[in-house]
């Protein structure tokens, strides 16, 4: 079993590569904000904590997230060719965890760090375009995935498609801020490790997807995509 993360920018494909990794590899995707909002669902001890700090207006601990993961990578079936970790790590301290972790649990540290290497005004434009469809759920870009003006869900043909409150440009630069100040430190983190595989994300997803398994096909050294 291989343990990979998944870097990058908000909006530059991170859940599309996943869910196609899974489909192809048979992956295991751990999403923290997936694994978050399912331990609050299910009100596990871990999930209370969570609700805890969300219900004030702060983030997550640290604690709570790496108790969390470890918790999960416990459950996995042993087949699985990959583990591959998603808005997670997010830090220094919390990459550090996980290596910790993964040695406790399977003998050794990540295997590979997949950045997928967005600018910030490609970020911008990409999620500053992203509507849902309130009916069936469906997320599309209005640049590309519906008519122009995005008035209708090319799935199931709804109307009032709606723009999520964190995807509005003054969001999208706080949140782009906070990606600079937190995460984008991780690239030298693996780097420095050998570890790091640059992938360039201005691409449509299927060549985005083929560079990532060139990428794993040759982890061990560091190189760019």
């Amino acid at each position: 079993m291989r343990h990979g993360v998944l870097l990058g920018p908000p909006g530059s494909g991170k859940g599309t590569q996943a869910a196609l990794l899974v489909q192809r590899l048979g992956a295991q995707h751990l999403s923290t904000g997936r694994l978050l909002r399912q331990a609050i669902a299910a009100q596990t001890p871990l999930g209370r904590e969570a609700q805890g700090a969300i219900e004030q207006g702060l983030l997550v601990p640290d604690a709570t997230v790496n108790a969390l993961v470890r918790e999960t990578l416990l459950a996995l079936p042993p087949e699985a060719p990959l583990v591959l970790f998603d808005g997670y790590p997010r830090s220094i301290s919390q990459a550090a965890a996980l290596d910790q972790t993964l040695r406790e649990l399977t003998g050794h540290a990540l295997d590979i760090a997949l950045l997928l290497d967005l600018s910030d005004d490609e970020v911008i434009r990409r999620l500053a375009g992203r509507r849902e469809c309130p009916q069936c759920g469906g997320v599309f870009n209005v640049v590309s995935a519906v008519p122009s003006d995005g008035s209708e869900c090319k799935e199931c043909g709804g109307s009032n498609l709606t723009q999520r409150a964190d995807d509005r440009p003054g969001a999208i630069t706080r949140r782009l801020e906070v990606y600079h100040r937190e995460t984008q430190p991780l690239e030298s983190h693996y780097a420095s490790r050998g570890l790091l595989h640059r992938i360039a994300a201005a691409a449509g997803p299927a060549t985005v997807h083929s560079r990532i398994m060139d990428a794993l096909a040759g982890a061990g050294s560091q190189r760019s995509v």
